[in-house]
């Protein structure tokens, strides 16, 4: 029996709720991107599309991603591309994990 990771369960704003499927699926679309941006060590391209995430991932709740973003947006400024993958490996995993719920009105 396989032991699958546990969800990160993150409550958002009910009123975004329905964008969040479509934000991660143009977060795997970003993953990809890194991928090959690394692989042909574009520092720059790394770099921007870090500063999206970073800049991204908290208007729709999740912190998580835009500390990703600003962490290998400093990896890419250092051209540290093995801390390069390790942040988009994070980000893989995160999106995989989470799983998003309502939050409760204060």
């Amino acid at each position: 029996m396989t032991d699958s990771p546990s969800p990160r369960v993150v409550p958002v704003d009910p009123d975004i709720i329905d964008l969040i499927p479509g934000y991660i699926e143009n977060r795997k679309k970003d993953i990809h991107d890194l991928r090959e941006a690394a692989v042909a060590r574009d520092f720059v391209a790394v770099r921007n599309i870090a500063h999206q995430l970073r800049g991204s991932g908290g208007g729709y709740g999740l912190e998580a991603v835009s500390d990703i973003g600003m962490r290998m947006g400093e990896a890419a400024r250092a051209a540290d591309l093995a801390s390069i993958n390790v942040w988009i490996d994070e980000l893989e995993r995160y999106i995989a994990q989470v799983k998003v719920v309502p939050r409760e009105s204060d």
